[in-house]
């Protein structure tokens, strides 16, 4: 009988999200034959365990056994940019033709001067731009897990001298870095990479999506459907849990989902937030997705609507979108509940993002 092919089941393992499994598939196949793509897959592996170490002297033997290996030196570069070494991630990218290297060059170029003015309306351009190219590639299943991951931190660490400190508008909500937000473990795997104006980013769509997971919920609401990819993901990060999702009438309305594999638990409803009747839902939701009318009228109520929502005696997630200058309804608005509703105390802006999330007990 022939022996089982531990490459093939360490790509599996880890696009299931068990790594630990995935890397003593993929250290055997490395044994069986060491090749640069192996290299590169082991080493993909060692930094989702945020092994970075280990991970860089895998890409680095990936690149010695070939020298073109363009996918590996993505990945070393991304590393590097990601360690907060962006000289040595430029020589690494510097011969990576693909359009998300281009961004991540830049950013690297950028990481020592400080614009004059930075917004993450800018950060999420480039990385929409990357995650356009990155979503094109048909590569081994781990690698766009790395980058993905690996975009996060860079992001993370090279926006850090390009985002001023908070705006007086902006600065009561306290931030937090995307890596501080949860466990090491928690990794989900994303559907429709691809983004339009009307989406939240990749690197919004993994921390909502991870969020969700952690919450292990029942009932997911969301407020604010639009094209419904994050409605997607969040039915897909929530395992068996029913989603419900909440819009005015509109062309293209939740066209992600449809058709889908997980439409079956998904349930659109079709209403104005500001004037629908919650009662039904009330005392039963366990995560809430806010991302509809940006007036800070709306989004008064439909916070105020999502903490009737929350499930009595359990912790429950409440995220936002947008709270950025450009919507500065959504800030004033959010400001205002932070201070004076005590459920909300403990709110975090998550930094390089627009996102909002509060964990609330009732």
């Amino acid at each position: 009988m022939a022996s089982p092919d531990q490459h093939r089941l360490g790509i599996q393992a880890c696009r299931e999200g068990r790594l630990a499994d995935a890397l003593s598939f993929l250290g055997r196949s490395l044994l069986e034959n060491e090749t640069s793509e192996r290299w590169n897959d082991w080493a993909t592996v060692q930094f989702l365990t945020h092994r970075s170490a280990e991970a860089e002297v895998g890409f680095r033997r990936a690149l010695q056994m070939d020298p073109d290996n363009a996918q590996a030196a993505a990945n070393l570069g991304a590393l590097l940019a990601s360690a907060g070494r962006p000289a040595e991630a430029l020589s690494c990218l510097e011969n990576v033709g693909e359009p998300a290297a281009e961004q991540l060059r830049s950013l690297c170029r950028n990481a020592s001067a400080a614009p004059s003015q930075a917004e993450v309306v800018v950060i999420e351009k480039i990385e929409r731009r990357m995650m356009r190219a990155l979503s094109l590639q048909t590569g081994a299943a781990a690698n766009l897990w790395m980058r993905t991951q690996a975009l996060e931190a860079a992001i993370d660490r090279l926006v850090a001298v390009a985002e001023p400190a908070a705006s007086s508008q902006q600065g009561l909500i306290p931030t937090i870095a995307f890596h501080e937000v949860l466990p090491d473990a928690a990794c989900v795997e994303l559907q429709a990479l691809d983004a339009n104006h009307e989406n939240v980013t990749l690197h919004e769509l993994c921390l909502i999506a991870r969020l969700c997971g952690l919450q292990k919920p029942r009932r997911i609401f969301e407020i604010g459907t639009a094209d419904g990819r994050t409605t997607l993901n969040l039915s897909c990060a929530g395992g068996d849990a029913e989603v419900f999702t909440l819009n005015l009438p509109r062309p293209g309305l939740g066209t992600r989902f449809l058709n889908a594999p997980a439409q079956s638990k998904i349930t659109q409803l079709i209403a104005d937030s500001a004037t629908f009747d919650y009662a039904p839902f009330c005392n039963s939701i366990d995560f809430v997705f806010i991302d509809a009318h940006h007036h800070y009228e709306h989004v008064l109520q439909d916070s105020r609507a999502a903490l009737r929502l929350l499930r009595v005696g359990s912790r429950s997630t409440v995220v936002w979108h947008d709270y950025i200058e450009h919507w500065p309804g959504v800030v004033r608005a959010l400001n205002e509940l932070f201070v004076s509703e005590p459920q909300l105390a403990g709110m975090k802006r998550v930094a390089g993002t627009s996102l909002v999330y509060a964990r609330v007990s009732r």
